[in-house]
């Protein structure tokens, strides 16, 4: 029984992978995938922090690539006038991104296709499915993360 939820192969982990290869972002026209992740982010940063700016070493943490992969996105974000970034006044090597009204526009646009798109899809599973769902899959979450804590520990 348990080969057919974990381990190589494993129903769990290629469900993880189905999912993981779904690229929403081809739902929207001309933006990358990792370009509506780091929009995302942004916005998001600027939500919780209240700040408009976001150093590009936190947007590539954040979206966990390295630096020259986030400047890469930034620079195709950039061109299309979704953001713009700043130089910190007090330190020349620091430089930010922030949306601009463009992006801002860009991503309302996204998220009401997001938000059509998951309203569909939620709608053809059922709200008592899909509650139930999500709660197995935090339940899931919460009991990989306990486990992955205790390892971890255990080998330091």
């Amino acid at each position: 029984m348990h080969k057919d939820i974990y381990g190589p192969g494993g129903k769990l982990f290629q469900m993880m992978h189905r999912l993981k290869t779904l690229k929403l972002s081809s739902l929207f026209d001309n933006l990358t995938h990792m370009e509506f992740i780091t929009l995302c982010t942004l916005e998001r940063f600027k939500n919780e922090k209240q700040k408009e700016k976001m150093k590009i070493s936190e947007i590539a943490k954040s979206t966990g690539v390295c630096s020259s992969a986030a400047s890469r996105t930034l620079n195709g974000l950039e061109t299309k006038g979704l953001i713009k970034r700043v130089s910190d006044s007090a330190d020349r090597r620091t430089t930010y991104a922030e949306l601009t009204d463009k992006g801002l526009e860009v991503l309302s646009e996204c998220q009401k296709t997001m938000d059509g798109f998951f309203e569909t899809v939620f709608n053809r599973v059922g709200e008592d499915n899909m509650n139930q769902f999500l709660n197995i899959l935090d339940m899931i979450y919460k009991a990989l993360t306990d486990e992955f804590e205790i390892r971890v520990k255990t080998k330091e």
